[in-house]
C-alpha cells in the first residue's frame, strides 16, 4: 500500500501520473488532500490533528500489508513524515521539499504572508509555534525509528523550504540513526521541484530500491 498526501492547496487530480507510478509498482494508493483552513486559519491546533486523523486512517489499513510507503510532498511530505513516524510498520519514505521545519516556513516564506499574519493575530510567534509542534517539526524529534527510512528530493534553489536547512536536518537524522538519501535539483525551486517529483516518482521509486 502505498500513503500519498497533497502540497498545500493541492489537489489528488493535480497527482494522477505520481499516482500512476505508484500503481504500475503495485501499490494500493490511498490519497489525501485537505482543507486550507488547516493553516489558512491560524490554529495550531488543526496540523496535528490532521496527521492524528490520516495516520486513524492508514492504520488499519495498514495491518493488511507487508510493504506500505508514504510520499508527498511540500506540506504533504511534513504530513506524510509524521504518519511514517507513527506507523512503524511504515519503512519507506518518497519525498520532495522535505526536512524544514513548518513553523519556520510560515514565518520566514514571504508566499506565506497571509499564514503568518493569521498565526500572529492568534498570539503566536515562530519560536511559540515551533514550541507548539515539536512534535510535527522536523527539527523538533530525532527522525524516524528503526528500519524505517526516508528519500527526498530537494530544490537547491528553494526559496521556500531552504536547502541548506532542510540538509542540516536530514544530517541530524542520518546521525541518530534513521536511513535517509536525498538529493538537489540543482536549477529548480520549490514549485518546479514539486512538479519534478509528480512527473518522475517512478525514477525516484527505483532509486528508493536501489
Amino acid at each position: 500500500m502505498a500513503c500519498l498526501v497533497t502540497g498545500f492547496a493541492g489537489k489528488i487530480s493535480q497527482y494522477k501520473k505520481a499516482i500512476n507510478a505508484l500503481l504500475a509498482q503495485g501499490y494500493d494508493v490511498i490519497a489525501f488532500e485537505y482543507d486550507n483552513a488547516v493553516l489558512d486559519a491560524g490554529d495550531a491546533r488543526l496540523l496535528p490533528e490532521l496527521i492524528h486523523d490520516i495516520t486513524d486512517t492508514l492504520g488499519p489499513l495498514s495491518s493488511k500489508y507487508d510493504k506500505i510507503i508514504c510520499t508527498g510532498v511540500s506540506l504533504g511530505a511534513q504530513i506524510a513524515i509524521n504518519v511514517q513516524r507513527r506507523l512503524q510498520n511504515v519503512s519507506l519514505g518518497v519525498y520532495g521539499t522535505a526536512g524544514a521545519p513548518v513553523s519556520l516556513v510560515i514565518f520566514r516564506a514571504r508566499v506565506f504572508y497571509k499564514i503568518k499574519k493569521a498565526f500572529t493575530a492568534n498570539g503566536f510567534t515562530e519560536a511559540s509555534l515551533r514550541k507548539v509542534w515539536q512534535q510535527i517539526d522536523e527539527d523538533g524529534h530525532s527522525g524516524l525509528g528503526l528500519g524505517q527510512s526516508v528519500l527526498v528530493v530537494l530544490g537547491k534553489q528553494d526559496r521556500i523550504l531552504p536547502y541548506k536547512i532542510a540538509v542540516k536536518v536530514l544530517e541530524g537524522w542520518k546521525k541518530q540513526g534513521t536511513r535517509v538519501d536525498y538529493f538537489p535539483l540543482r536549477t529548480l525551486g520549490h514549485s518546479m521541484t514539486i512538479r519534478w517529483y509528480k512527473n518522475h516518482l517512478d525514477q525516484l521509486l527505483a532509486r528508493a530500491r536501489a
